[in-house]
């Protein structure tokens, strides 16, 4: 008899059977010699019992086999899943607790940036939500670009109006700051008119995200190249990710009468209908919206 893989339980999930997954789970849960029966680590078996019970509204048992989850292993993973229960069940201290520790083991979460900023929200603490939102933004963007493989054979993306939004613009620098300072250059340098169509011209410099020039002196300065911030508008249309954290930031700056507000929930307006859009032309088997060269 074949083992319950991670990717049929996932698979179920996807397809919100939730009962199915706790009808596989549970008697691995209640009988750990049943344990042979899976190939999931028991500490991830029991995070995706819980997940299913937080699904289905049954936070009493959420809460017991997360537990048992982060007593079999403490992981980012299963922290922040405890903590969105005790969010769910109003007991915010508890929930706040929670993602902080997830934070101490994994800071490169956006979500769980989200989850605690969206608690914070609640105990209206609307001040450090929006930082909190700020960061996890800044935290998707960074684990973008340090993913990027600078090639001259990557995909070139042309130019899209979007990627001219403030918002994004501000966003994008600053994950290209974060390269600027992790790769030890002495400066960065943003090509813009005649410069960038030079190089969108250019065949063997197009692709490229990044480019290095130096000085006499032997400074570096990082050059972003316009294929940077095209693929990177590319990847945040590829998930919500990015105009879910702009949105929930809108709302704690609304809350607290900022009229920057403003800025933000017309770039979520933005995004939310491209990535949309971009999610029913791959469900289809449309293509992307974007036209790869």
């Amino acid at each position: 008899m074949a083992k319950i893989s991670i990717e049929e339980i996932q698979k179920i999930f996807k397809e919100q059977n939730f009962d199915e997954v706790i009808q596989k789970l549970l008697p691995i849960a209640q009988n750990i010699d049943n344990s042979k029966k899976i190939s999931i680590p028991l500490w991830n078996a029991f995070q995706l019992l819980g997940q299913a019970y937080r699904f289905k509204k049954d936070f009493n048992n959420a809460v017991t086999y997360l537990k048992k989850s982060i007593e079999a292993r403490e992981h980012w993973s299963n922290i922040k899943s405890l903590g969105i229960v005790y969010q769910q069940m109003g007991e915010y201290n508890k929930a706040i607790k929670l993602h902080s520790r997830s934070l101490d083991l994994d800071d490169t979460q956006p979500l769980t940036w989200n989850s605690l900023a969206y608690t914070q929200k609640y105990m209206k603490q609307y001040d450090k939500a929006e930082k909190n939102y700020e960061t996890g933004i800044k935290v998707h963007l960074r684990n973008i670009v340090k993913s990027l493989n600078n090639n001259i054979n990557s995909v070139f993306y042309p130019h899209n109006e979007v990627a001219i939004q403030p918002l994004f613009t501000q966003y994008a620098l600053d994950a290209a700051i974060y390269l600027t300072v992790k790769k030890n250059y002495n400066s960065i340098s943003v090509p813009n008119g005649a410069a960038a169509e030079a190089i969108i011209k250019d065949e063997t410099r197009k692709s490229l995200y990044w480019s290095i020039q130096t000085t006499k002196d032997g400074e570096k300065t990082f050059l972003v190249m316009p294929n940077f911030f095209n693929t990177l508008l590319h990847k945040l249309l590829k998930d919500e990710t990015y105009f879910v954290l702009l949105g929930n930031k809108a709302e704690v700056l609304e809350l607290q009468g900022k009229e920057e507000a403003k800025k933000y929930w017309t770039e979520v307006k933005l995004f939310k209908p491209l990535f949309e859009v971009n999610r029913q032309e791959e469900a289809t088997g449309t293509g992307l919206m974007w036209r790869e060269v």
